[in-house]
């Protein structure tokens, strides 16, 4: 299953299940040595990346872009329940 097959890593052929090995060589283990690696990748960058799968090992490299903000607008619906009416009154944004 591929978690995105439209995001740069879904391009990549990254999927949902596989188990992160390493990024650029170097092993990742926890999710604050992931969160620190990505945090300091730029635009641009090309990142390789190594997982496990099942089926084996695989390797891919992934080539870092932007990507797109979604807009999104609240509108209130003349036949808004009261609990939709009361979650819509106390979103912040």
């Amino acid at each position: 299953m591929i978690n995105n097959a439209t995001s740069i890593w879904g391009r990549a052929g990254l999927h949902s299940r596989d188990r992160l090995v390493s990024l650029n060589g170097v092993a990742v283990a926890t999710w604050p040595e992931l969160r620190a690696k990505l945090q300091a990748l730029r635009l641009g960058d090309t990142v390789r990346v190594q997982v496990q799968r099942p089926s084996g090992p695989f390797e891919t490299t992934v080539i870092v872009a932007g990507f797109e903000r979604p807009t999104v607008r609240i509108e209130r619906l003349p036949n808004a329940t009261v609990a939709q009416r009361r979650l819509a009154e106390a979103a912040t944004f």
